[in-house]
C-alpha cells in the first residue's frame, strides 16, 4: 500500500511537470523547476528534522504518545516550513523578475505543502498506509481540478502553477488533520525538534552534505562536459525514476517496521537484507529492460535526448544497482535511531561521491561521470552496511540475558 501511496504522489508532481513543459515557454518552465527544486529542499530539511526521527521512534506514534506526538509533528513541519518560507520569500524579492514572482509564489504555499507530507510519514510510522493513500488521492483530485480550472480560464503561468499545486496540498494538509485527529501544535513542535536534535541534527547534516555534493558534482559535469552531457544524464536518470518510487515506498515502510524489531538484532538484519535484495533484483530487471528498449520508444519518451542517454542506461543503472544495495544499510541505522553512525558512514563516502564523478566526467564525459556515480554508490553501499553491522554487533556486546536490545539514539545520542 506504501509502495502505491509512493506512486500516486510522484506520478502527481511528474504530471505537473509534464504539463508545465507543455504550457510554459522554456524560460518560465525554468523558474517552475526552481520551485520545485527549493521545494525539495525545504522537504528534506523538514524530513531530517521532524518526520524521520517520528519513522526511527514508531512507538512515539501509537498508544497513549500517539496524541501528541501527532500534534507536535504537525505542529514542527508547519513551523519549519513557515521559516522556510520567509527564506523563499526573501530570496524571491530580491531575485526580482520571473524567478522572483516564482518564489514568492512558492513562500505562499510551502507550510501547506510541507504539512501534508509530515501527516504522510505520520501515516506511515502508525502503519496505516491506507491513510497515507487516501492523503495523497486527495491532494491529486484537488490538483486536477485547480490546474483545469485555470486551463479553462487562460491563467496557466509558472506562478499560477506553482499557487494552484500547493493550495491543492494545502487542502490535503486540512483532511490530514481530520485524518489524524488533531491540530498542528507549534509550541509543542518546537519542543519536538529540540528532544528529537539527538537524530534530528545528524540527519539533517547528512541530507544538506549529500545534496550540497549532489548539485556541485552535476555543476561540475556542466563545467567539464557542457549541457549536452548533463541533459543525457537528467534523460537516462529519469528512466530509472519508476525504480526510484519503489526504492523510496519500501525504505519509507520498512523503517518503522524494522524499528519494531530493535530487540532481535538476527531478524533486523534478515529484514534489511531481504530489502536491499528486492531492490537489487528490481533494479537489475529495469537495467535490462533499459538496455533491450528499443530506440524508437526511447525517442518516443525522452526525445532526442535519448540517443545520447542511451549510452548512459548501464552505468547509470549499476548506481541504481548499488543504491538499492546501500538502502538495507541505510534503513537499518534509522530503525537504529543510529544517527551518529549515519552520518559517519555518509562523510566517508563524500570524498568519493565527490571526486569520483568528476574524475571520470575529466576522463569521459557524461559515460564517466556516470561511471564515477556507480563507483561512489558501491563504496557508500559498502560503508552503510559495515556501519549497521558495527552497531548491531555492538548491542549485541551489551545484552544482560534481556529481551531487548539496549539502543543508542533513544535520547543517548
Amino acid at each position: 500500500m506504501a509502495t502505491v501511496d509512493q506512486a500516486v504522489s510522484s506520478l502527481a508532481n511528474l504530471g505537473l511537470t509534464v504539463f508545465a513543459a507543455r504550457s510554459l515557454g522554456i524560460e518560465a518552465f525554468g523558474a517552475f523547476g526552481l520551485a520545485f527544486a527549493t521545494y525539495i529542499v525545504a522537504l528534506g530539511v523538514t524530513r531530517a528534522v521532524v518526520t524521520e526521527p517520528l519513522l526511527s521512534r514508531p512507538e512515539l506514534a501509537t498508544g497513549e504518545a500517539a496524541v501528541g506526538s501527532l500534534a507536535a509533528v504537525g505542529g514542527a513541519a508547519f513551523g519549519t516550513g513557515a521559516v522556510a518560507s520567509l527564506v523563499v520569500a526573501g530570496v524571491g524579492y530580491a531575485v526580482g523578475g520571473l524567478s522572483g514572482r516564482v518564489l514568492v509564489a512558492l513562500a505562499v504555499v510551502l507550510s501547506g505543502l510541507v504539512l501534508q507530507d509530515a501527516w504522510r510519514y505520520t501515516f506511515i510510522a502508525q502503519n496505516r498506509p491506507a491513510s497515507a493513500l487516501a492523503n495523497d488521492v486527495i491532494w491529486v483530485v484537488a490538483q486536477v481540478a485547480m490546474v483545469a480550472t485555470l486551463a479553462v480560464l487562460g491563467r496557466v503561468s509558472a506562478a499560477t502553477l506553482v499557487l494552484t499545486w500547493g493550495a491543492a496540498g494545502a487542502v490535503a494538509a486540512v483532511a490530514g488533520c481530520v485524518q489524524a485527529h488533531t491540530a498542528p501544535r507549534m509550541t509543542a513542535g518546537w519542543r519536538w525538534v529540540v528532544e528529537h536534535r539527538d537524530l534530528g541534527g545528524r540527519y539533517l547534516a547528512e541530507f544538506l552534505s549529500a545534496t550540497g555534493v549532489g548539485y556541485g558534482a552535476i555543476f561540475g559535469l556542466g563545467a567539464i562536459a557542457g549541457l549536452p552531457a548533463i541533459a543525457a544524464l537528467r534523460a537516462s536518470q529519469a528512466f530509472f525514476g519508476p525504480v526510484n518510487v519503489v526504492f523510496a515506498a519500501i525504505v519509507l515502510t520498512v523503517i518503522p517496521e524494522a524499528a519494531r524489531r530493535r530487540g532481535r538484532g538476527g531478524r533486523l538484519r534478515h529484514l534489511m537484507v531481504a530489502a536491499s535484495g528486492m531492490l537489487v533484483l528490481l533494479a537489475l530487471v529495469w537495467l535490462a529492460v533499459g538496455i533491450a528498449l528499443p530506440s524508437a520508444v526511447g525517442r518516443a519518451l525522452f526525445g532526442a535526448s535519448w540517443e545520447a542517454a542511451s549510452e548512459l542506461v548501464l552505468p547509470v543503472g549499476l548506481g541504481v544497482v548499488g543504491g538499492g544495495l546501500a538502502a538495507g544499510g541505510i534503513a537499518g541505522l534509522r530503525a537504529l535511531g543510529a544517527a551518529r553512525e549515519s552520518l559517519r558512514a555518509r562523510l566517508v563516502g563524500l570524498p568519493f561521491a565527490a571526486g569520483l564523478p568528476l574524475v571520470g566526467a575529466t576522463i569521459n564525459g557524461a559515460t564517466g561521470f556516470a561511471m564515477g556515480l556507480c563507483g561512489a554508490a558501491a563504496v557508500g553501499a559498502g560503508v552503510y552496511w559495515w556501519q549497521f553491522n558495527t552497531v548491531l554487533r555492538s548491542a549485541g556486546d551489551h545484552r544482560s540475558g534481556c529481551e531487548e536490545l539496549p539502543v543508542d539514539g533513544l535520547g543517548q545520542r
